[in-house]
């Protein structure tokens, strides 16, 4: 029997993530205490986005077959997306 591997542990990573770039972007606890609000927004919110380039690249390279024409394909339209979203904010600041 072939079964699907269970990534849901990843998943749930994922949203507590989530959860953690929208406080490091309201500062939720700053009504109650500035130093509570920098020990959450300001350290422990720090490492959301590392976890979402470390599960992208971890689902990315299982994708990769070893064949190098498929291999190839898939590198290529990572490229073209990379280069557009390199090239967005000079277009955004020099229209």
């Amino acid at each position: 029997m072939n079964s699907k591997p269970d990534f849901s542990g990843l998943d749930w990573l994922k949203f507590l993530a989530a959860i953690l770039v929208v406080a490091n972007h309201t500062g939720p606890l700053q009504t109650y205490s500035p130093y509570a609000d920098f020990l959450l927004s300001g350290v422990l919110t720090r490492i959301a986005v590392p976890v979402f380039f470390i599960t992208s690249g971890f689902f990315f390279f299982r994708k990769l077959t070893g064949d190098p024409a498929a291999d190839k394909k898939s590198c290529f339209a990572i490229r073209k997306k990379l280069e557009y979203y390199m090239r967005l904010p000079y277009c955004c600041i020099f229209r």
